[in-house]
């Protein structure tokens, strides 16, 4: 049993270790409705669990119900109190839980006082905890996903734009995506908006956003030449699906470990006050969101420089 609840972005990222189970034997996948399309007909999942209720006493009917499957092991890959009473309660029946590390103090005290943080991709953390189960040694999958659909009259040759973000304070402003979809149609590409965000208005592109669900956004972004976004789970399906990514990054870093360790370009300004938040919520301490202030011309250069295909 594998439990993430959410969100899209670490759903994604929990894909190495239903590589790395599936290979192993069965497994069930726990997870909110809105994310469980992201896995459906996937062959490494052999059932799919949707909780639609969140409250405590929602967490032990479920195990309740849990406890008539002969379970090995449950990992819990989201530590919240919803999974711990879950395991609690499942422990209580004979199942071995396994959770995962989240790091989340120490990247709350390298944010808060500065105190250092030693990159760690988030995936390989899942792997470490679920191939302790085993007695063996994490191995190193990378994040994938199956395209099982994709919209009909997509452009020939586009670049995915992603303005979205989880928190206000880490969007790159909607005006430089504007004028980077401008930069890009005159050089031949598509630009190709995703998201569920209806404004503002885009003037240049192919607008999709809120025109997809999540299979077909996988599908979108996997036959893209390349995507540009915040820091949020389109970036994480570009490297699922093998598509060369630039991540504008502000309040958040590197350090967390969301971004891989290749594939996936950082935009960002090398300013004392970042990281900020660890999540990208809250406010900005210093004003303005200095961090935040990359041009167009940053982001292109990026572009060219690292992405293998003709330069865009």
């Amino acid at each position: 049993m594998v439990v993430r609840l959410s969100a899209l972005g670490d759903l994604v990222l929990i894909s190495p270790v239903l590589d790395y189970l599936s290979a192993k034997g069965e497994v069930h996948l726990i997870t909110y409705p809105a994310y469980a399309p992201l896995y459906e007909g996937d062959p490494r999942v052999s059932d799919m669990i949707v909780v639609r209720r969140r409250g405590l006493a929602d967490a032990l009917n479920l195990a309740s119900a849990l406890s008539a499957r002969d379970y090995e092991v449950m990992f819990d890959l989201q530590v919240k109190p919803f999974t711990l009473v879950l395991g609690h309660a499942l422990t209580r029946r004979g199942v071995r839980v396994i959770r995962t590390s989240k790091r989340s103090l120490r990247r709350r005290l390298h944010v808060w006082f500065g105190l250092p943080l030693s990159y760690e991709y988030i995936p390989r953390l899942h792997l470490r905890a679920v191939a302790s189960h085993f007695g063996e040694e994490p191995p190193d999958i990378r994040p994938s996903l199956k395209v099982s659909r994709r919209p009909d009259r997509l452009p020939d040759r586009y670049v995915v734009l992603a303005p979205e973000g989880s928190a206000p304070l880490k969007r790159w402003d909607f005006s430089n995506f504007s004028a980077l979809a401008v930069r890009l149609n005159s050089r031949g590409y598509t630009p190709v908006w995703v998201g569920t965000e209806r404004e503002p208005k885009v003037a240049v592109g192919l607008d999709l956003r809120g025109r997809t669900d999540i299979r077909e956004l996988v599908g979108v972004v996997a036959g893209a030449k390349a995507l540009v976004g915040n820091d949020s789970s389109a970036v994480h399906i570009a490297y699922a699906t093998g598509v060369p990514a630039v991540v504008v990054m502000g309040p958040t870093t590197k350090s967390f470990g969301f971004v891989p360790p290749d594939g996936v370009m950082v935009a960002e300004l090398p300013l004392k006050c970042r990281p900020c938040s660890t999540n990208g919520s809250g406010r900005c301490m210093v004003g303005g969101r200095p961090c935040m202030d990359l041009s167009v011309e940053d982001v292109l250069s990026i572009l060219d420089a690292h992405i293998p295909h003709s330069p865009i």
